[in-house]
């Protein structure tokens, strides 16, 4: 999982890594620490791989115009300013909360120390948007809601929207059952708090990432039962999403756990 997330880290922000790359290894280089036959090995492989960074970095900044060209397609300006998209992540690594926004952390929504949740909103209460209800990855196993998901949460909050991050319980202590529990309280709960978040309820969003896409793709697919009143969920936005069964699981399961296996016209 570390491996991972430090994988995820480069691909972000290649920029920043070459840049350490680079420092690393004038460093070295200025200390006398690299010498001999394994010395020029070692620097062929940063060479290697800083130029592969760069390359990382190319393709980051291509890839934004074609965001910004889809973008406004659809009626929406993005800026696709390149210089900025190149120093930024040298400059601010990790996402900053704008000034506009405020964020009301740590809200218990049960009893379980991982049943918590951050709203992000509006300084400015007089604006009234959407709510998003996100779940973070992590395998269902690690994670947390102020790891992931930031840019996306800030800039919907920026815009009036009411957005809520949440954690939730993990394996191996918790189970299937469990997040889908858990999602589903966070779906009641941003109905049921209104005067916190001043979200409009009749437009919930619910979002997530890896696991945190698999249980928000389950619970979009999956109707609960009449006894659990879980909000109308108006829209479901899975980023790189996990759609397989869940750990463990095999096709002889009674509750499907693939939204693969989900109806989604029910």
């Amino acid at each position: 999982i570390r491996a991972c997330y430090l994988t995820l880290g480069i691909n972000a922000s290649p920029q920043l890594a070459a840049l350490l790359l680079g420092f690393s290894t004038v460093l070295a280089l200025s200390e006398g620490d690299v010498h001999g036959l394994l010395g020029s090995v070692l620097l062929i492989v940063a060479g290697l791989e800083f130029v592969g960074l760069l390359e990382l970095t190319r393709r980051a900044t291509r890839a934004r115009s074609v965001v910004a060209s889809t973008a406004a397609d659809h009626g929406v300006q993005i800026s696709n300013d390149a210089a900025q998209s190149w120093i930024r992540p040298l400059v601010f690594p990790v996402p900053l909360r704008p000034g506009a926004v405020k964020r009301i952390g740590r809200l218990p929504y049960g009893d379980h120390p991982r049943q918590r949740l951050d709203v992000y909103r509006h300084r400015n209460g007089d604006l009234f948007g959407p709510i998003l209800v996100y779940f973070h990855g992590g395998g269902y196993s690690s994670g947390s809601n102020r790891n992931e998901g930031r840019v996306l949460l800030h800039r919907l909050a920026v815009q009036g929207w009411t957005c809520i991050s949440a954690t939730y319980r993990l394996r191996p202590d918790a189970g299937f059952t469990d997040h889908l529990d858990d999602a589903r309280t966070v779906l009641r709960w941003a109905r049921d708090n209104s005067e916190i978040h001043g979200g409009d309820v009749t437009r919930i969003v619910m979002a997530g990432s890896s696991a945190g896409a698999h249980m928000t793709a389950t619970t979009a697919l999956a109707p609960p039962s009449s006894a659990e009143a879980v909000p109308r969920i108006a829209a479901a936005v899975c980023l790189y999403p996990w759609i397989g069964r869940y750990f463990g699981r095999g096709e002889d399961e009674s509750q499907p756990s693939t939204p693969l296996a989900l109806d989604p016209s029910t």
